[in-house]
């Protein structure tokens, strides 16, 4: 009888556990997430993800390769673990416009996981 009361407890615990988790609402961050693209030559595009403040970044903080996305297949996948509705604001550091296609893609993308991006142009 014991063993059965465990058993039981164990799965009461394991569903409220899982409930908590389908529930659980990832935040946006506060003053949202920057997206930095440039463009090394002969490569793909590149792009970072760095938490938004009230300062401008430095080029090397926007380029550390360590944060460095590579391509817009993993751009979308850094993108798809942010929290719907976040606030992305888009800031190209190419000396080229970002393509169209690529342009088309990440908005078109973002729309569909609920991401709000804002683009500002050099």
């Amino acid at each position: 009888m014991k063993t059965l009361k465990r058993l039981i407890s164990v799965l009461i615990i394991v569903q409220l556990l899982n409930l908590m988790a389908a529930t659980c609402i990832a935040q946006t961050a506060f003053k949202g997430i920057e997206l930095n693209s440039w463009k090394p030559q002969s490569k793909d595009w590149h792009f970072s993800l760095l938490i938004g403040t009230n300062r401008n970044k430095t080029i090397e903080e926007i380029t550390e390769p360590k944060i460095t996305i590579v391509g817009v297949a993993d751009l979308k996948k850094r993108l798809s673990g942010l929290a719907k509705g976040e606030n992305v604001y888009w800031q190209n550091y190419a000396k080229e416009p970002v393509p169209k296609n690529i342009f088309h893609e990440i908005s078109e993308y973002s729309k569909t996981i609920g991401i709000n991006l804002h683009i500002f142009h050099k």
